[in-house]
């Protein structure tokens, strides 16, 4: 089993030998096994399957039983919702206790969010690659972009910036700079890795000293950390 199915089984099946020693006759039954539970961040180690799907399930099969839970998922609120009806699970946000609905949820506003961000930086990245077939040179953030520039310009390699792109992997604004890091690198580099065949053109993920990435050369994707 995985650490998500164990974790069910043994929440549940503690239940039910709890209900063991209560009652053996009444616990033969799950729709007759009556109590309390307190269960604190239920969704730790959960797939998302099973924190949308099948934990509500299990829930269901004791109706008798109150159930009382933190989570931090929005996945698993919805479920509940989806199991029970939005009047047959009670949801208070913590420390108001002011109840509200799964979508109210603030956990859910932040996924949506970083949902959104993420959909926006690929986006983003997909334009930029099918923009022109010049090899493109990802840094970290825009200042790299400006000293490499000027780098190649002082040591008379000028003739380079007409054969390549050179851009920051985020974009900056008046607002400051979003999408950059060494983070939104690695994020590059998977959407680059699964998506090899829609993009052939050549990209350099070119990262800080300080990280100490190892060369590598992934198809027509390369990476590498400009050294000290």
């Amino acid at each position: 089993l995985s650490a998500g199915q164990t974790l069910l089984f043994n929440l549940f099946t503690t239940i039910i030998r709890y209900a063991d020693r209560s009652n053996l006759i009444k616990s033969i039954n799950l729709t007759d096994i009556c109590g309390i539970v307190l269960i604190d961040e239920i969704d730790s180690h959960l797939h998302i399957d099973l924190q949308f799907e099948v934990l509500p399930r299990l829930i269901k099969l004791f109706p008798k039983v109150q159930f009382i839970i933190t989570s931090h998922s929005p996945l698993f609120l919805l479920g509940m919702e989806d199991e029970f009806g939005p009047d047959g699970v009670q949801i208070l946000e913590l420390p108001s206790g002011r109840r509200i609905s799964a979508e109210r949820f603030g956990e859910f506003l932040r996924s949506l969010d970083y949902h959104r961000q993420t959909k926006a930086f690929q986006d983003d990245l997909q334009r930029r690659l099918l923009q022109t077939g010049k090899p493109l040179v990802l840094t970290e953030g825009d200042t790299d972009v400006s000293y490499i520039k000027s780098a190649l310009e002082l040591l008379g390699h000028a003739d380079l910036l007409g054969h390549l792109e050179i851009e920051e992997v985020g974009a900056s604004g008046k607002d400051g700079s979003k999408g950059s890091g060494k983070s939104h690198l690695d994020s590059a580099r998977k959407f680059l890795e699964h998506k090899r065949t829609q993009f052939p053109r050549p990209v350099l993920l070119l990262y800080d000293c300080e990280t100490n990435k190892s060369p590598e050369d992934i198809g027509h994707i390369m990476v590498r950390s400009i050294p000290q």
